[in-house]
């Protein structure tokens, strides 16, 4: 593989891809970019990356060869020759200083609890108005209230999606017999119950 960098003049800016052909690389980009590969503005060759294929290049790398990368805590450029504090590197990841990184770090931890907590109350609710389901993810949704559980119920396969709170349940068709199945032993179970 082989390193290119292609700029779509789009928001990302130019940006490395390792392909076999420069033709591989520009069809790459334009495909995450979401643009025709015509669109593509310029397509370079970049031996010096091509030890790190299959990518990526890692950041201190691309620092010393001029490039910034935005910080990982705050947002800001990062430059290898910046007069600020050295930068903090991390796997991929880099950040501006070792105080922005502590930083980041306590808003990691503080989100993750916050996430634990959202989880918990989730399943609670769901073990709550679905007994006997097996809940094994909960997500967040953009702009949604409440979160997103997805379970299981005997015989599904694609498993069932309830926004909490919620008064209907999502399922694949596939799956539409065993939750109709599954609320048919609720709604008899109730009668019993009475």
């Amino acid at each position: 593989m082989k390193a290119f960098l292609v700029d779509c003049e789009q928001e990302n800016g130019a940006q490395l891809y390792f392909a076999p052909t420069r033709g591989k690389a520009k069809a790459m980009a334009a495909n995450e970019e979401g643009i025709n590969i015509t669109e593509v503005s310029s397509c370079q060759r970049k031996p010096e990356y091509d030890e790190y294929s299959p990518g990526p290049v890692p950041p201190s790398v691309l620092l010393k060869d001029g490039w910034w990368i935005e910080c990982s805590g705050c947002g800001k450029q990062v430059w290898d020759d910046c007069d600020e504090d050295d930068p903090v590197f991390s796997g991929q990841s880099v950040w501006c200083s070792a105080a922005c990184k502590e930083r980041d770090e306590v808003r990691e931890a503080s989100r993750k609890a916050d996430f634990a907590a959202l989880e918990k109350r989730a399943t609670e609710a769901t073990l709550a108005r679905f007994p006997g389901v097996s809940v094994y993810l909960v997500t967040e949704r953009y702009h949604r209230p409440e979160p997103y559980v997805h379970f299981h119920v005997p015989g599904d396969t694609q498993g069932i999606g309830w926004e909490v709170g919620s008064g209907f349940v999502e399922c694949a068709p596939i799956d539409r017999a065993a939750w109709d199945a599954y609320e048919d032993r609720r709604a008899t179970e109730r009668a019993l119950d009475t």
